[in-house]
This record gives structure tokens, sequence and C-alpha cells, in this order.
């Protein structure tokens, strides 16, 4: 009986043991934490290509043609998304066709934070004025953006034109 007692009593303070280490186990800095979202970020080539494939792809998926990526236009959209990445909050860009290229006749942007650059664009088609712009029948050349601000938050901007043929883009 006395050895059974002993037993008992031993795994109760094991357990005890293991609650109480549970317990006071410090949580991760909060350093640590941005430091592994900021660490996962991609290559902007990496984003790029894979926002301008699935913006592609749905474009293909509804009959459309696909958008050419513009250099130009990449530069705008850049511009906007370190902004935001700098204020640390999402915004349109004031007068962001003002800078286009001189003969669109039409422009329009998307912008988006806190997603990963595989989810940005399923998240901007499962929004109706974001989808509307992405399947604009007429649109012919997208520019992109993509930053990641110092707390790890992830912002993307497309910027969208049409060209008309005569406009050698």
């Amino acid at each position: 009986m006395q050895g059974e007692t002993l037993r008992k009593l031993s795994l109760l303070l094991i357990a005890a043991l293991i609650t109480t280490f549970a317990w006071t186990a410090p949580p991760p800095p909060a350093e640590a934490a941005v430091q592994t979202r900021v660490t996962a970020a991609v290559s902007l080539s990496t984003a790029y290509a894979r926002i301008l494939a699935d913006t592609n792809a749905a474009r293909a998926a509804a009959g459309l043609p696909v958008l050419k990526a513009d250099p130009a236009l990449n530069t705008i959209a850049q511009s906007c998304s370190e902004t935001q990445a700098r204020n640390n909050a999402m915004a349109h860009c004031t007068g962001y066709h003002t800078r286009y290229p001189k003969g669109w006749t039409w422009a329009a942007e998307n912008v988006a934070a806190g997603y990963s650059y595989d989810k940005v664009v399923a998240a901007w088609l499962n929004s109706p004025g974001h989808r509307a712009n992405i399947l604009k029948v007429g649109a012919t050349h997208l520019g992109i953006g993509y930053a990641v601000s110092a707390t790890g938050k992830t912002y993307f901007t497309q910027n969208f034109a049409s060209y008309p043929a005569s406009v050698r883009r």
C-alpha cells in the first residue's frame, strides 16, 4: 500500500511540474513574430509573376485577352505599395492615373493589404469592384506593386489601363 501511495504522489508531482512549466513558459517576443513575417516575404519578381499569372488566368477563364505587364505602370503601382507600407495603412494613390503614360482611355486601381502574394488576386476576385477591374473588357495593360511594412504587413497595388491599338506601348 505504501508503494502505491508513493507512486500516486510521484505522478501527482510530475503532473504539477508539467502544468507549472506549461503555464509559466514565456511567450515568444513580439519582435520574433514580426521578424518571421518579414522573413517570409517574397521577392518582387516572384510576387509580380504570380499576381500577373493569376490575374491573366482569371481573364482567360472569362474569355478575355491577357493584360500586358507594363514597366511604367509597375513603377506607379510599386510607388503606391511602398507609400502604403511606409504609412502602414492601405489607401488608394491619389492621382495615380495622372502619372500614366499618355494615350490611355481607361484607368483603375486595386489595392489590398494583409494577404499573401499567392492569395491576393483571389481576394480581389471575391470583391465585386475589384473583380470588375480585373475583368474589364478592353483593359490592355497592368502594373503591379508589392511592399512589406516594417511591421510585416503586406501591401499590394494593381494599376490597370486601356490603350488603343493606335497607341504603341
